[in-house]
């Protein structure tokens, strides 16, 4: 049989199509065999095929193995989807991951500058097939709302976790500066 295609131990047997999602394999889905391939095996963890021909490609970073409703699955994948804004994955392994409070979804590990702008930063923002979790900068900060970028600290306000103490980075929330400071 030729690539993308198998056909099993039994004589009368004909060559059947590989699955995307798999591949074709003549020593038990060790490695993936060009012709007279036995067995259809499902691509392992964080690898996908599209149409069952040739070996399984890795998941690249910044994205997630999916099947045919581009929902996250650990083996059988189909294709590879770019993780959404939010959200991120360092190598391409597993499912791609929600940043948490105080920190943008980014595709390079740079740490992130205060912008200076009132309002919401034009330059620590989400970002789309992100690699990274990068902490907002002093005098910005994000909430727990994934999809939010990070924004300006109001003035007279810091950058804290817990309400109370100030944060150099990663603020999850902001509170007012005690009188006469």
């Amino acid at each position: 049989c030729p690539d993308g295609e198998y056909k099993g131990s039994t004589v009368t047997d004909e060559c059947a199509d590989v699955d995307a999602g798999s591949f074709g394999s003549a020593d038990s889905g060790l490695t993936h065999a060009s012709s007279a391939a036995t067995s259809a095996v499902l691509c392992p963890n964080d690898k996908f095929n599209t149409d069952g021909t040739g070996a399984c490609e890795d998941v690249v970073a910044g994205k997630q193995a999916v099947n045919a409703s581009n929902t996250y699955v650990a083996i059988g994948a189909v294709d590879q989807l770019d993780c959404t804004v939010g959200y991120y994955n360092l190598n391409g392994d597993g499912p791609c991951v929600a940043v948490t409070a105080g920190y943008v979804s980014r595709t390079a590990s740079t740490a992130l500058s205060h912008s200076g702008a009132s309002g919401v930063s034009t330059v620590n923002v989400n970002e789309a097939a992100a690699l990274y979790a990068v902490a907002c900068p002093d005098g910005e900060y994000k909430g727990s709302t994934v999809t939010d970028e990070c924004a300006d600290v109001p003035a007279g306000s810091f950058g804290t976790n817990d309400g109370v103490s100030w944060v150099p980075q990663a603020a999850s929330v902001t509170a007012y500066c005690p009188p006469g400071l």
